[in-house]
């Protein structure tokens, strides 16, 4: 596989959205097969091999959530609700994992190299740093925002100065309360 994918992607056009579509699914089903065939064996009439399976299941991880969910079986409520409460560990467990590595990120004050802009570009991007993005993917992990709500704290956020970005982040850490930042006052009039 290891090899295919090297030829298959060193013969890749990147704008050739059919070829990228076909290769991705091509990717996706060679990962999921052993994981469907799990699905498969949990939902079979060997109670043995679907005792197995669901020890397997609960071992790989995210690897299972599509599966799980594609492969639900809802003639056996009492499997399904099992199948629904793993993949909800799974899903949890993979967001405690990226919000433990973000805050971990909130101390990293290195500035990030800004995108590559053609010359017709009429606005810079404002320089950010590691740390700036961090909080904001947190924000778009934790907080319950709607995409609005959330635009608009993304785009306030990267309006502040480093300044007055270090102390919401520092203001969030203490209180882990998501706030909108249209209606804070960093020191600037914001009209």
């Amino acid at each position: 596989m290891n090899d295919d994918i090297s030829v298959a992607l060193r013969n890749l056009n990147p704008d050739d959205d059919k070829s990228i579509d076909t290769l991705a699914a091509k990717v996706r089903d060679r990962s999921w097969k052993d994981a469907r065939r799990l699905v498969e064996l949990l939902h079979g009439n060997d109670s043995a091999m679907a005792m197995n399976a669901s020890a397997v299941l609960m071992e790989v991880g995210s690897l299972m959530q599509i599966p799980l969910i594609d492969g639900l079986d809802s003639r056996k409520p009492e499997d399904m609700v099992w199948e629904l409460q793993r993949t909800i560990d799974i899903q949890l467990e993979t967001q405690k994992r990226l919000s433990d590595l973000l805050e971990e990120l909130l101390a990293d004050k290195r500035l990030l190299r800004p995108p590559a802009l053609s010359e017709k570009a009429e606005e810079r991007p404002i320089p950010m740093r590691v740390c700036d993005e961090a909080y904001l993917m947190l924000r778009r992990l934790l907080a319950d925002e709607d995409d609005d709500t959330l635009l608009d704290n993304v785009d306030e956020f990267r309006r502040m100065t480093d300044e007055e970005r270090d102390s919401e982040v520092e203001r969030w850490v203490k209180s882990g309360v998501w706030t909108p930042l249209g209606t804070a006052d960093y020191g600037r009039d914001r009209q």
